[in-house]
């Protein structure tokens, strides 16, 4: 009997350690929702500045990718900001074709909708490209943005296989 109780004071360190982790990835997560939720930056980029970063809300959806929260991308389907619609309906989409999610009808419907709007979006790829596009451009046109908006889904996914391998660690604190 006082060998499990030491074995178990021993180890307790150890699930105080895990169950703090993932309660920070629960927070985390939730942080990214709400900033996106909050959100009026009606910009998208995968690829600006001299460096070549994606914009704030592009990082806030790989969060969103990589923790499998696909119904916090399906709310904000129904945000106020066209940028928002523009990526959770691409990645909504994508995931679906790779058999990872099911979009019932009601989402459907909503997706149909975002695909018809006039709504306009802020749009960069590095120093040389720069407009602004309705969602139905974006959405329904062979683009850019679109072509990088899938790439960035596909990468994702890589990405979140290696994590979740152990392979990599991702740093998805680096974007606060």
């Amino acid at each position: 009997m006082n060998k499990k109780i030491i074995l178990f004071l021993l180890l307790l360190p150890f699930f105080e350690i895990t169950v703090k982790a993932q309660s920070y990835d629960n927070i985390h997560i939730e942080k990214s929702f709400k900033y996106l939720e909050d959100s009026c930056k009606n910009f998208i980029s995968f690829a600006c500045s001299v460096n070549g970063m994606p914009s704030e809300n592009t990082f806030r959806y790989m969060d969103l990718i990589i923790s499998e929260r696909s119904d916090l991308i399906e709310k904000l389907l129904y945000s106020d900001n066209p940028s928002n619609q523009f990526l959770s309906v691409i990645i909504l989409e994508f995931l679906e074709k790779k058999r990872k999610i099911t979009i019932n009808d009601i989402v459907k419907k909503q997706i149909s909708g975002i695909k018809q709007s006039e709504k306009i979006i802020s749009v960069c790829r590095g120093c040389t490209y720069h407009n602004q596009l309705s969602l139905k451009e974006l959405l329904t046109t062979k683009n850019i943005i679109r072509s990088d908006a899938v790439i960035f889904c596909k990468r994702t996914l890589k990405m979140k296989k290696r994590y979740n391998s152990g392979k990599q660690t991702v740093n998805s604190n680096s974007h606060l």
